[in-house]
């Protein structure tokens, strides 16, 4: 049952990344942009990752935490694609302007790219309990139940 996911993941994934490698590197134009290429790269990797995942996930199904805390990870890996996809459509339609492009890219490159992996260790560290416990505390930041009492010295 819980293999579904995986599988129709890998699916997905060769049915739709191969598709945009081929346009990014069959137009010249394209190719020469730099951020092209780093979409191309952060593409080929998660081509490889997703069906390298997909393999080890059929031949071991017990690691439910872990799998949730991958989908959420690929999710996030393809949010800055989906950004692109929208900045490239509405700049080639003449909707935004350079300025606004910009401020896009700089935005998907400083924060969208790197949010996958500034969350990593968090999400993976709340899959075991001896991380997760100081972890909530800490996060959460409660105050002490125990009311604090001055200290009084004894008048003699």
């Amino acid at each position: 049952m819980f293999l579904i996911c995986p599988i129709v993941c890998f699916v997905a994934v060769w049915l739709v990344i191969p598709l945009i490698l081929l346009a990014i590197f069959s137009n010249p134009r394209i190719r020469q942009e730099t951020r092209y290429l780093l979409l191309a790269n952060l593409l080929l990797s998660d081509l490889i990752y997703v069906s390298l995942y997909t393999l080890c996930t059929c031949f071991n199904a017990g690691a439910k935490g872990t799998f949730l805390i991958h989908y959420i990870l690929l999710f996030l890996s393809f949010c800055p694609l989906l950004l692109i996809v929208v900045e490239t459509l509405l700049y080639s339609h003449d909707l935004m302007e350079i300025r606004t492009g910009m401020w896009v890219t700089l935005t998907n490159c400083n924060m969208l790219m790197i949010l996958p992996k500034a969350l990593t260790p968090y999400l993976y560290g709340f899959r075991y309990k001896e991380i997760s416990k100081p972890l909530k505390a800490f996060y959460r930041l409660k105050c002490p139940r125990q009311a604090v009492s001055p200290v009084t010295a004894n008048p003699e």
